[in-house]
C-alpha cells in the first residue's frame, strides 16, 4: 500500500471511532501543528509497517519452498510406520485428558482445603 492511496485502515479506523464533539474541538495553532506532525509521522509508521509486513511474507514463502521437500522426506519416513497417525492422536488424546482431569482433582482438592 503505497502513503498516497487513500487513509490507512488505522486512520479511517479513528476517523470513524472520534465522536463528533472531538471534531467541532478547535486546538490552538501550535497544538495542531503537532497535531498534524504526528499524523504525518503515523502515515510514515504505517507505510514502514506495511513495506515490512510484505517482505515478511515474501521471506515466509522462500523457506516455506525450502522446507517443503524435507516435510515431503518426513511424511515418506512416517508411511513406513503403521498406524503412526492414529497412534500419535491417541497419545495426544490421552495426554489431554489425563492433564484435564488432574487440573480437575487439584481443583476439587484445593476447593476442599479452603
Amino acid at each position: 500500500m503505497s502513503a498516497s492511496s487513500g487513509p490507512s485502515p488505522r486512520k479511517i479506523k479513528r476517523m470513524e471511532d472520534s465522536d463528533s464533539d472531538d471534531e467541532n474541538q478547535e486546538f490552538d495553532e501550535e497544538t495542531q501543528k503537532a497535531l498534524e506532525e504526528i499524523d504525518s509521522v503515523q502515515n510514515e509508521i504505517d507505510a514502514l509497517n506495511e513495506k515490512a509486513s510484505e517482505e515478511i511474507l515474501k521471506v515466509e514463502q522462500k523457506y516455506n519452498k525450502t522446507r517443503r521437500p524435507l516435510f515431503e522426506k518426513r511424511n515418506t519416513i512416517i508411511e513406513k510406520i503403521p498406524n503412526f497417525w492414529v497412534t500419535a492422536v491417541c497419545i495426544i488424546w490421552n495426554l489431554f485428558f489425563c492433564y484435564y482431569f488432574i487440573g480437575i482433582v487439584a481443583f476439587v482438592l484445593l476447593a476442599l482445603l479452603v
